[in-house]
C-alpha cells in the first residue's frame, strides 16, 4: 500500500507543470527509504513518462545533479526524532561531511531556527553549506518557522539564503491559519501544539 501510494503521488507531482523537479524524502518516508534511490527513480520516470511531461523529476537522496544549469545537492538524513524517522542519523551535519562544491542544497530539516534567543543554527550543516559555496538552502519539517533565514559569516563572505518552505502547519492547514491563540510564539496554545501553530506570514 505503500508504494501504490508513492506512486500516485508520483503521478501528481508529474502533473505539475514546473519545467523541472526534485524530489528529497524526509522522516516520513520509510517507504522511499525501502524501496531505495533506484526504484524511486524509476517511478518518477514511469509517472513522467505517462503523463508526458518531460523531463521526469530528480530524486536526490544524499547526491547531487545539475538541473537546468544548477548544480543540485539533496539529502533527506538528519538527527530526527519521535516516531516518524526515516533517514535518521545521530549527528546533525554526519551526512554532509562529503558536500560537493553546488549552487543549491535542499534537505528535509533546517539547519537555522528561530527560538526566542534570535535565530539558532547547527554549526555542521552551516559550514558544509559555506565550504561548497552554496547560495540557496532549501529545507521544510519545521512547519511553524517557514521563511528566510541566515547564519553568521566572516566579514565580507557571501551568505547562503535558508529558506524553510514549509506551506502547513501541526494539522496540515495553510500557512494563513499559522496562528496561536494569542498570535505569540511560545504562548500556553503553541506548546500544546508542539509549537506548530503560531503566527507567520506566507512565504
Amino acid at each position: 500500500s505503500g508504494v501504490a501510494l508513492f506512486e500516485a503521488f508520483a503521478r501528481w507531482f508529474a502533473s505539475r507543470r514546473h519545467a523541472r523537479k526534485v524530489l528529497v524524502a524526509g522522516n516520513h518516508d520509510l517507504v522511499l527509504q525501502g524501496l531505495g534511490p533506484a526504484r524511486v527513480q524509476r517511478i518518477l520516470d514511469a509517472a513522467a513518462e505517462a503523463a508526458a511531461t518531460a523531463p521526469p523529476p530528480v530524486y536526490l537522496c544524499h547526491g547531487g545533479a545539475t538541473v537546468a544549469g544548477l548544480r543540485f545537492f539533496g539529502s533527506p538524513y538528519a538527527p530526527f526524532g519521535g516516531k516518524n524517522d526515516a533517514f535518521r542519523v545521530d549527528e546533525p551535519g554526519e551526512r554532509l561531511d562529503d558536500l560537493p562544491p553546488c549552487d543549491v542544497v535542499v534537505q528535509h530539516m533546517p539547519p537555522l531556527l528561530p527560538s526566542k534567543r534570535g535565530v539558532e543554527y547547527d554549526d555542521a550543516v552551516v559550514g558544509a553549506v559555506a565550504r561548497a559555496r552554496a547560495q540557496l538552502h532549501v529545507s521544510g519539517h519545521c512547519h511553524w518557522a517557514h521563511g528566510v533565514y541566515f547564519a553568521p559569516s566572516a566579514s565580507g563572505a557571501r551568505r547562503a539564503a535558508y529558506v524553510v518552505a514549509s506551506v502547513c502547519e501541526a494539522e496540515w492547514k495553510m500557512p494563513a491559519a499559522l496562528q496561536s491563540a494569542s498570535g505569540v510564539r511560545g504562548d500556553a496554545a503553541d506548546k500544546r501544539c508542539g509549537g506548530y501553530n503560531i503566527f507567520y506570514p506566507p512565504i
